[in-house]
């Protein structure tokens, strides 16, 4: 297909997410090398589509989702690998927030990113860091929420974001900012109720 049509985006592209799931397939058998290459042609695929369309942030997005899916690969035996590709994952991402600001997709796509990272910290002990991430995320879980009043699925995740960064600042030894958090995510647990009755 590929090679008949190059410049069907939308083909080309199905071609490399086919490859991801290939990866994935790969990954979840534990063949990490083997996942690996298939991701990796999957982003040389998307890194073509860019060359194309270099206008279109989208194949940057799936290369930076390709790259998510290396880093789990390497989360639990080799971290600082993991870490490597989260955080070139992690400024496509925000580049595309920053472009598209309104997009909740892209906060989407850069929250679960977020929560990549904050998972290897929060694995490490490195509480600091796993607390700043977390605050970015709570960050965009909010906007996200106060743009979509009306929808309670985006509420419920502000609120378990406030309760999961009390979680780290209490294993910060930071009581004071924990009890700030839980009560964030009460009263939003309060309104939710409200509103569903």
């Amino acid at each position: 297909i590929q090679e008949r049509d190059p410049e069907n985006q939308v083909n080309v592209a199905n071609i490399a997410a086919t490859l991801d799931q290939i990866g994935h397939l790969y990954a979840g058998k534990g063949d990490t090398e083997t996942a690996k290459q298939y991701y990796e042609q999957g982003i040389d695929i998307y890194k073509k589509l860019l060359e194309s369309f270099p206008k279109d942030i989208d194949p940057e997005v799936c290369i930076a989702n390709s790259l998510d899916y290396m880093g789990e690969l390497y989360a639990d035996l080799e971290p600082e690998t993991a870490l490597e590709y989260y955080e070139k994952a992690l400024k496509i991402k925000e580049k595309a927030v920053k472009l598209f600001p309104e997009s909740i997709d892209y906060r989407e796509d850069l929250i679960c990113t977020l929560k990549d990272i904050e998972s290897l910290a929060l694995g490490q002990k490195q509480y600091e860091s796993a607390i700043l991430h977390r605050e970015r995320i709570t960050e965009l879980s909010f906007q996200i929420a106060s743009e979509n009043p009306d929808d309670l699925d985006y509420k419920k995740e502000l609120a378990l974001s406030y309760k999961e960064l009390g979680l780290l600042f209490e294993k910060a030894g930071k009581p004071e900012f924990a009890k700030l958090q839980y009560s964030k995510s009460a009263d939003v647990f309060r309104r939710i109720l409200q509103d569903e009755n």
